[in-house]
Formats: C-alpha cells, sequence, structure tokens
C-alpha cells in the first residue's frame, strides 16, 4: 500500500513569516499553533482501486483506472456470471474463466498478480469460477461446474479450498459468492444460502448473487421471482427485504450503513439502507447496471456499466465512486466492470 504524505503548506508559510515578524503576544500564540499542528500532521493512505471487468472480450483489470489485459483469450460470458476480485496484502486475485486454445472447452480460471494460476480443481471438463475469497492465507474460490458430478448429468456449483483443489458439490445450477467469517464459508447461489454446506432456500423462486457477513448477521442480495418480473431483495438472516422491481446484485455493510448496488427499471441502482440512488454516466445512455459495490471509510465505489446492448455486452465499463461515474473503457471498445475491490 502506497502512502503520501500531506503537508500543510500555508502553516509553514504562516509560520516561517511568524519568525520573521516576532515579538508580538498574539503572533507567538499563532505559531505555537502552528507548529502544533505541523507536528501533528497525519500520514493519509492512497488508496488503491481495483476493477475486474472485460473489454472487448477480454479479461481486464484496472488499477486506479490504468488497464491490464490479463490473457488474448476471450473470456466466455454465460450471463449468469461475472469476474471477481479480491486483494490480499501484495496479492491481487481475479477469478472467471476462459475458452481454452481451440474455442471450445471452458476452464476455471485464476489469476494472481496477473499470472494464470493454471488450476487443477478435478472438476473434468467445463468449470467456471464466479467468486474468489481470501482468508488468512487461504484462497476460497466457488463456481459451476457443466455437465454433471460422477454418474449425474446435470449442471452443479461448487466451492473448495484451492489448498486441496477438492471441491465440494453444493446442489445444482450454480454458486455465484462466497464469504468466509473465522472457521464459517458462506456460498449463495439459486436462491439458497449454505453455511458450511448446510443449505437454506431463501425463496421459493428467484437468484441470489452477493453474500456478505458482518459480525451474527449475514446478508444476501438477489432477487425474487423470475427475471421478466424481478424483485429486488437484500435478506437479512433468512429474512427477505424487498427494494423493488429489478435486480440487487452486491451488498456490503459498513458499520451500521447496507449498500446494495443492482439495477431498478433499467438504472444502475445504489440503496443504502434501502433508500435508491439512481447512477447515470449521461443522458444519451440511460440504460446501465451496477454489479458490485465497495465502502472505503466515507467514500462508496460501484462498478458496472452503461450504453447500449450490443453482442451480449455493454458499450461502457464504469466506476462511480460517490456517485460520480468514471469511464473506464477506451472509446471504441465494448466493455463492462464487474467487481470492484479497495486497498
Amino acid at each position: 500500500m502506497k502512502k503520501c504524505l500531506i503537508y500543510i503548506a500555508i502553516a509553514l508559510t504562516t509560520l516561517i513569516a511568524g519568525f520573521m515578524g516576532c515579538g508580538k503576544k498574539d503572533q507567538d500564540v499563532k505559531e505555537q499553533q502552528e507548529l502544533k499542528s505541523v507536528k501533528n500532521q497525519q500520514e493519509v493512505k492512497c488508496q488503491d482501486v481495483y476493477v475486474a471487468g472485460v473489454e472487448e472480450g477480454i479479461p481486464t483489470l484496472w488499477k486506479n483506472g490504468v488497464a491490464q489485459r490479463l490473457s488474448d483469450r476471450d473470456w466466455e460470458y454465460g450471463g449468469w456470471d461475472n469476474l471477481s476480485i479480491f486483494v490480499s496484502g501484495d496479492d491481487v486475485y481475479v477469478a472467471g474463466r476462459l475458452l481454452d486454445e481451440h474455442g471450445g472447452i471452458q476452464r476455471a480460471t485464476l489469476w494472481k498478480n496477473g499470472v494464470d494460476q493454471q488450476l487443477q480443481l478435478q472438476l473434468g471438463d467445463s468449470h467456471g469460477i464466479s467468486s474468489v475469497f481470501v482468508s488468512d492465507g487461504n484462497v476460497y474460490v466457488a463456481g459451476k461446474r457443466w455437465g454433471g458430478w460422477g454418474d449425474d448429468d446435470g449442471n452443479t456449483c461448487f466451492v473448495t479450498l484451492l489448498e486441496n483443489g477438492v471441491p465440494q458439490r453444493l446442489g445444482d445450477e450454480q454458486a455465484n459468492s462466497v464469504f468466509v467469517s473465522g472457521n464459517d464459508v458462506y456460498v449463495v447461489g439459486n436462491v439458497t444460502l449454505w453455511k458450511n454446506g448446510a443449505a437454506q432456500r431463501l425463496s421459493d423462486d428467484g437468484q441470489a448473487h452477493s453474500v456478505y457477513v458482518s459480525g451474527n448477521d449475514v446478508y444476501v442480495a438477489g432477487r425474487e421471482g423470475p427475471w421478466d418480473s424481478a424483485v429486488a431483495t437484500v435478506w437479512k438472516n433468512g429474512v427477505p427485504r424487498r427494494l423493488g422491481n429489478g435486480e440487487a446484485r452486491s451488498v456490503f455493510v459498513s458499520g451500521k450503513d447496507v449498500y446494495v448496488a443492482g439495477d431498478q427499471n433499467n438504472a444502475a441502482t445504489l440503496w443504502k439502507n434501502g433508500v435508491p440512488q439512481r447512477l447515470s454516466y449521461d443522458n444519451k445512455n440511460p440504460f446501465a447496471k451496477a454489479h458490485s459495490v465497495y465502502v472505503s471509510g466515507n467514500d462508496v465505489y460501484v462498478a458496472g456499466c452503461t450504453g447500449r446492448w450490443k453482442h451480449g455486452r455493454y458499450d461502457d465499463a464504469i466506476l462511480w465512486k460517490n456517485g460520480i461515474p468514471q469511464r473506464l473503457s477506451s472509446d471504441v471498445t465494448i466493455a463492462e466492470a464487474m467487481s470492484v475491490f479497495v486497498k
């Protein structure tokens, strides 16, 4: 983590001037106050903002707005999964999936500091990661395998600790998010929450996209109902709070405040304690999606996209900081920001 010292130039200048014109009591008092201010200057950490997404179909990592391509092969967009990012110490992890060199079989992929880790997950053919989490040096990933498990021909979701690479089967379809708190591993997918492998059904129909644990409280963001009549919902300890029409895709808790990112009426939306704030980029492209939210201090970051939907993707990768948009992608690309982490 880089650090920058903020020096109070005005205080120094005035202090020097005070030395030159000393002799007055009030000037002496002023000098003492400003000297104390200089001595008590604080180190302010300049935080790095990491965003994972795709640009022209290629997995991309933006650090403080500067793009780094993670592969020369396409990331396989399946409609349900996102790239996921997690930063631990000096290590940056990005998880997703790639097509193989022949453009066919999909392979779960984890990049560490930009290097493909060539995972060996004992999953057979066609699998992908939708979430990565690091706790006490242990790397956890959750995702989906196509084509079943053993004698099962259906799709299955899994979670695994990369240290042993042995996946734990959780259920059908997909695992969207993993969060580790102490010795407990939480995973959400479909409309189910798993805690250490034990399943809790959250609703009869819908999708759970994100899980966050704060103290003894477990928050899940997702939707109730089918996609064409979805209701954005956040569950706290299994109890739903409906936010309105749309889809909740990410949840983050800071102190007593609960932040949820998603979309409502085709507009990227940030809910703070249930109150919506529409996020926009410009008036020409009103359609937008918010994929991920992260809170650091007083700053709220949301990663998403805006523009026209074409070729299965949006026009522009966008990072909103406190509601102000920053375009990450270039003018000629099709891009989407999917996950944000601040360190």
